[in-house]
């Protein structure tokens, strides 16, 4: 979001507030899905619930080597959390192929700032949620064995 420039004079007042308006936000261009990244949202029950509005958790999901080609085989799911700033728009119109998996690229970005997809007092109950809602969702869409791994960057890590 942004404003118009504001000018600001500053003074030895600390008692003085100033008031900034976000009156516009910068669009989001669609993302755009490829043979092997696509784009999943995943409605929340836990945090819709929290947050009193209907919420989804976010992901590029990227189908790599073999997923195409050989339509009986399981993969092993990699969820990557992305630290402070960082989403899953990175990934919109690219093209991939590297090792033999299905990689979930999570939105870390919620209301208050960066979820970490952990429990917590002011982004409860991403942790849960992610669990409980988005996993299983994800095995019953795609061809996923039982193996999972969880990594991230920064705060995401």
């Amino acid at each position: 979001m942004y404003n118009k420039p504001v000018k600001v004079n500053f003074t030895k007042n600390f008692q003085k507030v100033f008031s900034i308006n976000c009156i516009s936000k910068i669009p989001v261009p669609p993302f755009k899905e490829t043979t092997s990244v696509k784009e999943l949202k995943v409605s929340s029950a836990l945090l819709s619930s929290f947050y009193k509005r209907a919420t989804t958790i976010d992901a590029a999901i990227i189908l790599l080597a073999g997923y195409y080609n050989e339509p009986y085989r399981l993969f092993p799911v990699v969820f990557e959390i992305s630290g402070y700033g960082g989403d899953y728009h990175s990934y919109s119109g690219i093209q991939l192929d590297s090792f033999p998996c299905i990689a979930v690229f999570l939105d870390g970005n919620c209301l208050t700032g960066h979820s970490t997809y952990d429990n917590s007092m002011n982004n409860e109950p991403w942790g849960d949620a992610l669990v409980t809602e988005m996993t299983p969702f994800l095995e019953k869409k795609l061809r996923c064995n039982d193996a999972r791994f969880l990594t991230g960057h920064s705060s995401g890590g």
